[in-house]
C-alpha cells in the first residue's frame, strides 16, 4: 500500500512540473514573430487597395509613400512609421506592386495617405 501511494505521489509531482514548464515556454506572440517575412530596400511588396475609386485616385505610379505598423503599447494603439515604398505598377483590379525604398516592411503593415490606405501582403505571388 505504501508503494502505491509513493507511485501516485511521484506521478503527481511529475505532472505538476510538466504543466509548469509548459507555461514557461515562449508565448504564442513570440512564436508568430519568429516566422515574419521582412522586406528591405530593393525588394517588392504587393499592396491591397480593395479596388475602390478613392484608392486608385489617391495613389499614383512612381509615388513614394510611408509605411506604418500598428504598435500595441499598454492600453493604447498607435501607428509608427517603419519605412517607405515606391509604387511601381498596377497589379490587377485590387493591387499595386511597390518597391521598398527605406526601412523594413512586413505583411500587415499599412501604406497610408490622408485620403486612403493599402494593406501590405507578402510574399508577392508570381504573375502567370
Amino acid at each position: 500500500m505504501l508503494k502505491l501511494s509513493t507511485v501516485f505521489s511521484v506521478i503527481a509531482i511529475l505532472s505538476i512540473s510538466m504543466v509548469i514548464s509548459g507555461c514557461a515556454g515562449p508565448s504564442a506572440n513570440q512564436q508568430v514573430q519568429a516566422n515574419v517575412i521582412t522586406k528591405t530596400s530593393g525588394e517588392t511588396v504587393r499592396l491591397f487597395h480593395g479596388g475602390t475609386k478613392e484608392a486608385k485616385e489617391a495613389f499614383c505610379l512612381n509615388e513614394t509613400v510611408p509605411v506604418y505598423r500598428q504598435s500595441y503599447e499598454r492600453y493604447s494603439r498607435e501607428l509608427k512609421e517603419v519605412g517607405k515604398v515606391k509604387i511601381t505598377q498596377y497589379s490587377g483590379e485590387h493591387y499595386f506592386d511597390a518597391e521598398v525604398v527605406e526601412g523594413e516592411v512586413r505583411e500587415g503593415d499599412i501604406v497610408k495617405k490622408p485620403s486612403a490606405a493599402c494593406l501590405v501582403q507578402l510574399p508577392v505571388p508570381e504573375d502567370k
